[in-house]
């Protein structure tokens, strides 16, 4: 049996996929997967025995995106199931193309005319959740488990991740970010993660750490691979972050979190089954709004949280 999975954009939704790509597995033993998406999403996969194949999505280099989805999927031919958690017009194209008899997604953007199985979605729901009722109907067994592994042992080391790939609406001030890792260096080693197009941020934060004499420190922002920084963050006794990526990779080994939310929505996109977990965000009419940038031109949801809010969180934690 062949499976063909179009995987959301954005790491973090990567992460919160993975109970239902599990559901799949485990429902149908003998299946092999195919697996489209952005790098960031595929490479969550990298050491998958059950994948066949990972497949880049590069239709924006194209000068023609429906051709270049057109010719991927004949390239791949048809599969026994075609999934898409990614809910743009083109994604579902993609499994149109490929002949598979079942098509599934969610409906929305005309998406159904191409689409064999295409139920409304809840977005009331926590995004595990929106993915799993989408599966649900062809699954024997479902779990909700985040499934990421690592083998590495804890260190005492506090992970600090000041980016946020959405946009700058969701990061708090790498200023905020360098002041709690100061505070946090008498006792915890800090290591600072983030993407490559990050690495700014990242230098903010480390010149403030600096700043302050502090050498127990490691800047890794834009200098690990995924299975790096999966390893780094799963040795990790505490993690303070925005709501991004890392935040769901932090979940899935139930590390301590402080998450801290401006414009998104904590019950959407919350860590995941994370018993050690702390949310961080302002009580404002006009947040979540979901926008990249604030439109409002304030940011408040973020520039009003403290370095002291997120250090009492990070006692709360300890005391839990």
């Amino acid at each position: 049996m062949r499976i063909l999975i179009r995987l959301p954009n954005w790491l973090g939704d990567g992460v919160m996929a993975t109970p239902a790509i599990e559901s799949l597995k485990t429902s149908y033993p003998e299946a092999v997967f195919t697996l489209v998406g952005t790098p960031a999403a595929l490479s969550l996969f990298e050491n998958d025995g059950r994948i066949e194949r990972l497949v880049t999505d590069e239709s924006k280099k194209s000068k023609s995106r429906i051709l270049w989805i057109y010719k991927t999927a004949k390239s791949l031919g048809v599969f026994d199931m075609a999934i898409t958690l990614q809910n743009s017009l083109l994604s579902a194209l993609l499994l149109y193309f490929t002949g598979s008899k079942v098509r599934i997604g969610y409906a929305r953007e005309f998406r159904s005319l191409f689409l064999t199985h295409s139920p409304k979605e809840n977005k009331k729901k926590h995004q595990v959740l929106r993915y799993l009722e989408l599966i649900k109907p062809f699954c024997a067994v479902l779990t909700e488990r985040l499934h990421i592994t690592s083998n590495v042992a804890k260190k005492n080391l506090c992970v600090i991740n000041p980016g946020a790939a959405y946009g700058e609406a969701k990061r708090w001030s790498a200023k905020g970010f360098g002041e709690v890792a100061v505070k946090l260096s008498t006792e915890y080693d800090i290591a600072i993660v983030g993407a490559p197009n990050e690495t700014d941020i990242g230098t903010k934060v480390e010149d403030i750490i600096k700043q302050h004499g502090i050498t127990n420190y490691q800047n890794s922002v834009g200098k690990t691979s995924m299975r790096e920084l999966i390893d780094l963050i799963a040795s990790a006794k505490l993690f303070i972050t925005n709501d991004s990526g890392p935040m769901h990779i932090a979940a899935a080994f139930a590390i301590p979190t402080v998450a801290i939310f401006g414009s998104t929505d904590e019950n959407e996109t919350s860590a995941w089954g994370n018993p050690n977990y702390y949310v961080v965000k302002t009580e404002l009419d006009c947040r979540p709004c979901k926008k990249r940038v604030c439109p409002l031109k304030h940011h408040n949801c973020m520039k009003l949280i403290t370095v002291t809010d997120v250090l009492k969180a990070s006692e709360a934690i300890k005391s839990k």
